[in-house]
């Protein structure tokens, strides 16, 4: 009874300690001034009842510089992973967990396109992301002491411009989605053959359009036989089965005699951290509130002054597989019609926590091969009975322009310049956006192929040598609509493209159910 009783006084004790230490294990100071260099002007952080933070500044660049420092004050953890996943790290930390998306971040060469990308920012974007870094960097500075409990042992060095171009990147690739699908649409060809592979593809439904938009792919240029075998979860991190939706009501469905905009991400709200960082930012002349990501200078998704927008997944088409021959005579080398041309190769070293291992890490190596349309990633974990090659094309690296963050779309006074903003925005996205004159309008998002072959929906083989792709769809050609008749739009990840549409956009929706 003595030895229970003692026992018990412990375990109170105990208790009553992690009561009174709460507070000081994974918390912060909330006030007090800290001194970043850089701004041009104090910056005044304010937070609601909610701990959501309320930046105000007299520059737009110094707001964004005290977002980046509520962001690593309220996210710094969350920070930390974005970095390590857009670098193809996450192996350091998850182990032989983290490998398929490190595999798929260097397939694809994330810190690759980051460099090249830094050198060909435009001066505003380039002004408005260091100022982010200033933020966040301040804080790891000047609060150093109050570092979440995971990074006190082994704190997170300041963030460099190539490693937050490089989270914007990766988070562009998060929503590409459809070209695991031209793997099923593969298979499926190879056990049914084309014709009836093609006779259940599927269907999407543009109800909207007056004449129903309908399609299906017929699968034509598509290689019969091709006898893939993968197991593709196991190489590859498979992407969340999420849907979205947004929508827009015009000033004549309103009582206010305003739009109304409004948007589900359906992200899941218990998945801790949340994706969305609430967040408001306020200038003199200018001021938004909305969901920022943490890792992307200003705001997602909300509203200004003057706009206000929504998004939705849409599904628009950005990757395409390609059937690669590789040279019979020389296994370095793959054809291009008649001509016969050394891989490019690229070798990466994996470094994955494994306890068993000598110094708790081991290397793996990756080694990648690429054509001029892309990495081969039927290298990694799958089988092609017919001794082809299949390599990855993805746009963004194609097409990337000089334009990397939302500034434009941040700064615009009406639906018309936002519209214009998101045509330089790489993710394929379905914005919907209202301004306060009234006007609506839905468009399309993300630099997506003509294409003279194909649709997109199964690997394409490589005909003749010939580019299959004839540059990217202009922005105003991508679908859009503008103050319907019944005034209102919306967007549930569903085909938005007309029956007219001239360009394949996608062959894979949410379906029509």
């Amino acid at each position: 009874m003595k030895a229970f009783k003692t026992l018990l006084l412990l375990v109170t004790g105990l208790a009553f300690a992690a009561w009174l230490i709460r507070p000081y294990i994974d918390g912060y100071d909330p006030g007090g001034e800290v001194s970043i260099a850089g701004l041009s002007a104090p910056v005044r952080i304010v937070r609601d009842e909610k701990g959501v933070p309320y930046v105000h500044a007299e520059t737009f660049e110094d707001v964004i510089a005290g977002q980046g420092f509520v962001t690593a004050q309220d996210r710094l953890f969350q920070l930390h992973m974005m970095r390590l996943l857009s670098q193809g790290r996450m192996s350091e930390l998850a182990g032989k967990g983290g490998l398929a998306m490190d595999r798929m971040v260097h397939l694809i060469d994330v810190p690759g396109q980051a460099a090249r990308q830094i050198k060909i920012l435009a001066d505003a974007d380039r002004a408005m992301l260091e100022a982010y870094l200033r933020g966040v960097n301040g804080y790891l500075t000047e609060r150093a002491n109050e570092l979440p409990l995971p990074l006190r042992s082994n704190p997170p060095p300041p963030w460099t411009l190539e490693e937050l171009v490089g989270v914007q990147i990766f988070s562009s690739w998060g929503s590409t989605v459809n070209w695991r699908e031209e793997l099923l649409s593969q298979s499926l060809i190879d056990h049914l053959g084309v014709d009836q592979a093609a006779e259940i593809s599927q269907l999407t439904v543009n109800a909207d359009d007056p004449d129903h938009a309908r399609a299906a792919s017929d699968y034509a240029y598509q290689l019969n036989g091709l006898q893939l075998s993968y197991s593709i979860d196991s190489v590859f991190p498979a992407p969340d089965a999420i849907g979205s939706n947004c929508w827009v009501t015009g000033s004549s469905r309103s009582a206010g005699g305003l739009p109304i905009v409004a948007s589900d991400p359906h992200l899941d709200s218990r998945r801790l951290p949340g994706f969305w960082h609430p967040i408001g930012l306020i200038t003199p002349e200018w001021r938004a509130v909305g969901g920022a990501v943490a890792g992307g200078a200003g705001i997602g998704i909300g509203r200004t002054n003057s706009i206000a927008w929504g998004i939705t997944n849409g599904y628009g088409d950005m990757v395409d597989l390609f059937i690669e021959t590789q040279d019979p005579e020389n296994p370095n080398n793959y054809l291009q019609g008649d001509e016969s041309i050394p891989f490019a190769t690229r070798t990466v070293e994996l470094k994955v926590k494994d306890g068993g291992a000598e110094g708790g890490f081991r290397i793996e190596i990756l080694e990648i091969r690429e054509t001029r349309r892309g990495p081969i990633v039927s290298d990694h974990g799958m089988s092609i009975a017919s001794g082809k090659l299949l390599s990855l094309r993805w746009a963004v690296p194609e097409f990337y322009n000089d334009v990397l963050t939302t500034r434009g779309l941040l700064l615009s006074r009406s639906t018309a310049e936002a519209v214009d903003a998101i045509g330089d925005l790489a993710t394929p996205l379905t914005y919907v956006v209202a301004d306060y004159q009234g006007e609506i309008a839905r468009t399309g998002a993300g630099f997506l192929p003509m294409r003279r072959r194909g649709d997109g929906a199964a690997p394409l083989p490589v005909i003749n040598g010939k580019d299959s792709w004839a540059g990217r769809i202009p922005h105003r050609e991508m679908p859009q609509v503008w103050n319907p008749k019944d005034d209102w739009l919306g967007s549930a990840n569903h085909r938005i493209v007309p029956a007219d549409y001239p360009h394949h956009y996608s062959t894979f929706f949410a379906h029509s159910w």
